[in-house]
């Protein structure tokens, strides 16, 4: 597996270009550019986004991305390891289970010990002070059962009924679905998140290409390559500048 980063840095420093230089060009921060010279995808949204910096990046370079793609996908998901022989996994089994039969033994012993020196302790005291205390508690447990019920604690419970449905009422009808149009003058990636943070659209959209999103509102996004992205919320458009650092927006629509 080729290390996607390394070869990045090493063809970067081949060309003669500096960091900066090439974050100019990619229209990403210094942040981002060593995240992708290190493979450090964490930083990044998901795994289109590390596709299309990745693309973006060999495409200036002048080489071939889709290794560097593929070696970065197992970086982000490493393969399974290969399960152990039938005779291993019997002999951890079989050390897995002695274990676990032994810590058993142990707490049956602690709880039988336990039981033990419950049951003498209440014989003490009983045997030290009697069972006259008993009646009086089975007196005043019968007294409790015969209290008559308060009616105001009836309209009480019937008014927090009312309360809560009025509650619910009212977060029923605040909540709503919003529609999203992004038209894309230049290739860019995108990611939307729904009112309760799901990812509902994640894309690398090529130039000329038209997307329609619609969810639950509210909408966290992120746009790459900003400026080259017209974005209409509930058919109004949205002006992406103010939210705009380093050609990435990064704004909530309510």
């Amino acid at each position: 597996m080729e290390n996607p980063g390394k070869v990045l840095k090493a063809k970067r420093l081949d060309s003669k270009l500096s960091s900066v230089d090439v974050a100019g060009k990619l229209k990403i921060s210094l942040k981002q550019l060593e995240a992708l010279e290190t493979n450090n995808f964490e930083v990044f949204a998901g795994p289109v986004f590390v596709h299309g910096f990745i693309r973006n990046y060999a495409k200036l370079l002048e080489i071939d991305a889709d290794p560097l793609v593929k070696s970065a996908d197992e970086i982000l998901n490493p393969p399974i390891p290969e399960p152990l022989p039938e005779g291993e996994i019997e002999r951890k089994e079989d050390k897995t289970r002695s274990k676990s039969e032994i810590i058993v033994v142990v707490l049956l012993a602690v709880f039988l010990l336990g039981s033990i020196g419950v049951v003498v302790f209440n014989s003490q005291i009983e045997s030290s002070i009697g069972l006259r205390t008993k009646p009086q508690v089975l007196l005043s447990e019968q007294g409790s059962f015969n209290r008559k019920e308060d009616p105001l604690d009836s309209l009480r419970l019937e008014k927090n009924l009312v309360d809560l449905n009025e509650d619910k009422e009212v977060l029923e009808q605040g909540s709503s679905t919003g529609l999203l149009n992004l038209v894309f003058l230049d290739e860019s990636w995108v990611e939307v998140r729904n009112g309760t943070g799901e990812v509902i659209f994640a894309e690398l959209s090529p130039k000329g290409s038209e997307r329609q999103v619609e969810g639950d509102k509210p909408f966290a996004i992120i746009i790459g390559n900003s400026a080259g992205v017209v974005l209409t919320f509930n058919g109004k458009e949205v002006d992406l500048a103010p939210h705009t650092q380093v050609s990435v927006a990064r704004l909530v629509l309510e």
